[in-house]
């Protein structure tokens, strides 16, 4: 909690020097240890039945958050569905970027307290006059954008740990660094359709690029479905189902629409 207190305070300081109206300590959103913006009153005043189950407790709420509420499509702060771009918000602002660096969450936590009410644009297509929902609904129809195969991913997520319900098994943890693994992975099948990936090495090679720690991991995939149910049935038999069900802690699954779609569900503990 001092982490996190210190990390807000210092991210709070330093918004403050580039907003133009004063940033306030008390309701504003919070730098949680892991480096997600989040807002434990928006979450709280938005999710009454989380709070019926989990109480107001920031750390109990962001906890959610964290196993559930994101894969649920819950937001952690009311600038989350904004489309936010960082690299758009750091060039479109510059004394923005020069005193609260190029962090993806540092410019989101300046946006979230006080950019969004200056006005400030989340993203190009909010300067150019689409609103922060046309932005998304054009994501989400759109086979090939980011957030259309992230939504393809966490549905198959669901999936899985509806499965491992049916079979006694504890829920997996969906991992958003695991998740940009994953669909990496996916992307790779579409090459080459294979346990390898298209150079020969093995799928752990590209988590340990991605800088993610584990002691066992494992992967199961599957090319040429186009729904996320039929792929965590083709997972549910033979050997990738030890995969599905086994004593893992975190998951995330990989989407891509091509070669009439390529799934991989990556596991690790």
């Amino acid at each position: 909690m001092k982490l996190k207190a210190f990390m807000t305070g210092a991210a709070l300081a330093l918004a403050a020097a580039v907003c133009f109206m004063p940033a306030r300590a008390e309701a504003a959103p919070e730098i949680m240890p892991d480096g997600t913006v989040f807002d434990g009153e928006y979450y709280a005043a938005n999710n009454p039945d989380v709070v019926a189950a989990m109480g107001t407790d920031t750390a109990a709420l962001f906890a959610h958050y964290q196993v559930c509420g994101k894969t649920e499509g819950r937001l952690a702060t009311a600038a989350s569905g904004d489309g936010f771009d960082a690299a758009y918000y750091a060039a479109k602002y510059p004394q923005v970027a020069s005193v609260m660096g190029t962090d993806e969450n540092m410019l989101f936590f300046h946006y979230a307290v006080c950019g969004k009410t200056e006005g400030r644009f989340p993203n190009q297509a909010a300067e150019n006059g689409k609103t922060a929902a046309t932005v998304a609904a054009d994501n989400s129809t759109n086979v090939n954008s980011y957030e259309y195969k992230l939504s393809m991913a966490k549905k198959a997520a669901d999936y899985v740990n509806a499965k491992r319900a049916e079979e006694g098994k504890t829920a997996l943890q969906w991992s958003d660094a695991l998740a940009e693994a994953a669909m990496a992975r996916a992307a790779e099948l579409v090459e080459s359709n294979s346990e390898n990936r298209p150079n020969g090495s093995s799928f752990k090679s590209l988590l340990r690029e991605k800088g993610i720690s584990y002691d066992e991991a494992d992967q199961c995939y599957i090319v040429g479905l186009e729904n996320p149910d039929e792929a965590v049935r083709n997972w549910s038999k033979g050997n990738k189902k030890d995969v599905l069900l086994g004593r893992y802690k975190k998951m995330a699954v990989g989407y891509d629409p091509n070669a009439s779609g390529c799934w991989v569900l990556i596991v690790i503990k």
